[in-house]
């Protein structure tokens, strides 16, 4: 590991990630880590990609790693009763983790990327393509920021966005999911601009039970078969 000095002057590891290592040696050092250790995947392509980052890390590559998603439950997982499969899932004390500059294919799996409970975390720069259920799950989390994505050709919806607060979603392109672009349920003082989201099976962007306080301003939604369609309990959304 490389050591370094964090904005907040604390110090910090980072580690290399090479495409020789197996998830389960990828899974431990994760768990090893200290909160704010930098992980960099800095080969071309990993395999049977499956990991739940369960403490504050950055997760970066400056070299467009692309991570082919597991359809398999890591034992991990098991440990914290997760039943569903991901290539990336943050856990509550992964919060103000970041995931940045990976190309994430989840053929095989649920999803791409799932934030569970994991406020202030950062997912920007990434592509996530494919998935059975959706390309990306953020729920029960607050001031989330999803940016500068592409989240394509899931077999549901690009991004949903359930139980989820005073989060950004912001200049992301989502098209040609099975479902909606964006689908979300009971979310309350959220900003969801600038996205392009098109050629979309269902709806632009479906907002489902309650939503409340949302500012949903200058996203180009086209060719999905309704836009905006707003199916909720809807108040003071813009």
């Amino acid at each position: 590991p490389i050591m370094m000095i964090a904005s907040d002057g604390l110090f910090s590891d980072s580690y290399q990630i090479t495409d020789e290592m197996s998830n389960d040696d990828i899974q431990m050092m994760f768990d090893t880590a200290n909160d704010g250790d930098t992980f960099e995947f800095n080969s071309k392509e990993y395999n049977n990609i499956s990991l739940v980052v369960d403490k504050k890390l950055n997760i970066v590559s400056s070299r467009n790693s692309v991570v082919h998603t597991s359809g398999a439950v890591n034992s991990k997982a098991e440990d914290l009763g997760i039943d569903k499969t991901f290539g990336f899932y943050f856990t509550s004390n992964s919060s103000g983790s970041i995931l940045s500059g990976i190309t994430i294919i989840s053929t095989l799996s649920d999803y791409g990327v799932i934030v569970d409970g994991s406020d202030n975390s950062k997912i920007i720069n990434n592509v996530i393509t494919g998935g059975k259920k959706a390309g990306m799950l953020v729920k029960n989390s607050d001031n989330v920021t999803v940016s500068f994505n592409s989240i394509s050709k899931s077999a549901g919806d690009g991004l949903q966005l359930k139980d989820v607060g005073f989060s950004s979603i912001k200049n992301n392109t989502i098209s040609h999911n099975g479902r909606s672009g964006i689908e979300t349920s009971n979310i309350n003082n959220n900003s969801i601009f600038y996205n392009d989201i098109h050629h979309n099976v269902l709806n632009g962007i479906t907002l489902q039970n309650k939503s409340s306080g949302n500012l949903i301003k200058h996203n180009n939604a086209y060719e999905n078969l309704n836009g905006i369609l707003i199916n909720s309990t809807s108040s003071f959304d813009i």
